[in-house]
C-alpha cells in the first residue's frame, strides 16, 4: 500500500513576531544591513503579505464558503471563467499565478458565483501545488454542494520556472480536473475554455 503523503497544514496558528524575524535573519544572512532605510519595515510587510496574501487560505473552509445555497433553477452546466488565481509553491517558496475556470452541474443547488472565487482563493491562497488546488476544487463542489459533475482547468505561470534552470519565460502550466458527469461528457468539457488547447 502507497504512503499516504501528508498535508502541507500549518501545526500552529502564524506567529508574526517570529516571521518578521524570520525575515530578517534571511536578509542578514544574505549579506544586508538592517539599518539600510529601504528594509527597517520589510519583515513587517513581508510577514503581513505572507498572512494576508499568500497563505491566508488557510485559515478560509470550503465548508463554510458553500453553505450558503440557493435552489436550482436548471440542470445545465455552469461555468466561472478567467478567475485570477495565486499560488505559493512549497519547493521554493515562489509564487505561481494565472487563471482558472471552474464548472459544475448543480443538482438541487447552487451558490453565488463570487463564491466560486472564493472557493478558489481557500485552496489556492496556500503552500500548495498547482495539481492539488485543482482537484480540490471538485472535490469541494461534489462534497459540499452535491454537484453532479465539476471541472475546474488552471493556466498558471510559475515564478520558479521563469528564474531558475531554463527560465521557461512565457511557457504556463496547463492542470485540469473533470468529475462526474462532465468526466463522462466531453461536448461539456469543450464549452470550459482551456479545455480546446
Amino acid at each position: 500500500m502507497p504512503k499516504t503523503k501528508p498535508e502541507l497544514t500549518p501545526h500552529n496558528a502564524p506567529h508574526t513576531a517570529s516571521m518578521q524575524d524570520a525575515v530578517r535573519s534571511l536578509l542578514e544572512s544574505s549579506g544586508f544591513s538592517m539599518d539600510e532605510p529601504h528594509l527597517q519595515d520589510t519583515p513587517q510587510r513581508v510577514a503581513t503579505c505572507w498572512q494576508t496574501h499568500l497563505l491566508d487560505g488557510h485559515q478560509m473552509d470550503a465548508a463554510t464558503l458553500l453553505s450558503e445555497t440557493f435552489p436550482s433553477e436548471g440542470q445545465g452546466l455552469i461555468v466561472a471563467k478567467d478567475i485570477f488565481i495565486q499560488g505559493l509553491c512549497p519547493h521554493h517558496l515562489l509564487p505561481f499565478f494565472g487563471r482558472a475556470h471552474i464548472a459544475y452541474q448543480p443538482d438541487e443547488h447552487i451558490v453565488g458565483f463570487s463564491k466560486l472565487a472564493e472557493l478558489l482563493q481557500c485552496f489556492s491562497h496556500r503552500l500548495t501545488l498547482q495539481e492539488k488546488v485543482t482537484q480540490e476544487v471538485c472535490d469541494a463542489l461534489e462534497q459540499h454542494l452535491g454537484a453532479k459533475g465539476t471541472g475546474c482547468i488552471i493556466e498558471a505561470t510559475h515564478t520558479c520556472m521563469i528564474l531558475r534552470g531554463g527560465e521557461q519565460r512565457q511557457s504556463q502550466v496547463l492542470t485540469s480536473q473533470f468529475t462526474g458527469t462532465l468526466r463522462d461528457n466531453p461536448p461539456w468539457q469543450q464549452m470550459m475554455p482551456s479545455s480546446r488547447l
